[in-house]
């Protein structure tokens, strides 16, 4: 079984995409368009394809944020940016739990069966969800 990968017939950059195949027949009809198969294993995103020579190089992509270094290989998030892409994602974790409660709430309120506690309860969810959102509007401020 053969490996290809494709890359774009203009600037030499893979598309990240490969093909597997036991007839090199097969890899014709599976090249994207505009894009040439070249056999083997390659990393798309620390390797290009010279235009001139047909040979598979290394390259350094563009540097996505001052926030990102480069490690020899890759572009890696400063500790300071992973700590913000996690809490920004339990964030949004956690008002998706918020909002899957509300619905029980909200319904009760609307069909004015909410207890004296689901009225507590709707209020805390209520501003749980506020803060959470202020919380998340704030880290993009400052991001």
């Amino acid at each position: 079984m053969s490996r290809w990968h494709f890359y774009h017939k203009d600037t030499g950059a893979f598309s990240g995409k490969h093909f597997s195949s036991k007839y090199e027949s097969d890899v014709a009809g599976n090249t994207p368009i505009d894009h040439i198969a070249i056999q083997g294993i390659f990393d798309y995103l620390s390797q290009c394809v010279d235009i001139e020579t047909g040979k598979v190089i290394e390259f350094i992509p563009d540097q996505p944020s001052g926030d990102h270094s480069w490690n020899g290989r890759r572009w890696t998030p400063s500790p300071d940016l992973q700590k913000r892409l996690i809490d920004d994602r339990f964030a949004k974790i956690e008002l998706e739990a918020i909002d899957r409660k509300l619905v029980r709430y909200l319904a009760e309120d609307k069909l004015g069966i909410l207890d004296a506690d689901g009225e507590k309860i709707l209020a805390d969810l209520v501003e749980s969800k506020k803060e959470l959102r202020e919380k998340l509007i704030s880290q993009k401020a400052a991001k």
